[in-house]
This record gives C-alpha cells, structure tokens and sequence, in this order.
C-alpha cells in the first residue's frame, strides 16, 4: 500500500528506524528493516541503514508528550548524508 500510495524518486532512500535489540530477539528477524527491503524491490528505490538507536526505549504506554521528547533523542547519523538525495524514514508504526 505505501508503493502505491507514495511517489518516491527512484534515487531515494528508505531508512528504516532502527529496532530495539529486544524485539529482534523476540521476533528473530528486523521487521522494520524487512519492510525497507520490501519497499525498495517495490519502488525501485534503495534502503540506507543510517541512524543508530540511541538508547532502548519503547513508546508503548508513553503520552504525546512524552514520545515527541523521546523522539528527540532517540537517534543519530551513523554517516554522512547525500544531501541531494530524498530520505524517506520507515517505521512500523
């Protein structure tokens, strides 16, 4: 449905926000990163794991507040950017 719904420039990138190590554990497998791969066969676009997590905290249960502080901080550029290319961020969400 996002392949359809988004018209992506076949240059872009799809960066899939980072998982907690827990939930790789507990599924066996990156969902979120499975996603990106998904999206990108599908739009002809390429994945760029970037961003690192910052720290282990999850917003089940967090106000809004509380996420858009958190979001905050949650992640940095593990590299440099190409700033002449279009990041599309993935969550599962």
């Amino acid at each position: 449905m996002v392949a359809e719904c988004i018209k992506m420039p076949h240059d872009a990138k799809i960066v899939p926000l980072p998982t907690i190590s827990k939930h790789i554990r507990e599924r066996g497998f990156d969902h979120t990163k499975c996603l990106a791969k998904q999206l990108a066969r599908l739009t002809g676009c390429s994945v760029a794991q970037i961003l690192q997590r910052n720290n282990n905290c999850t917003q089940v249960g967090a106000s809004q507040v509380e996420r858009q502080e958190q979001a905050k901080t949650a992640y940095t550029l593990k590299k440099d950017v190409d700033r002449s290319k279009s990041y599309y961020l993935l969550d599962d969400v």
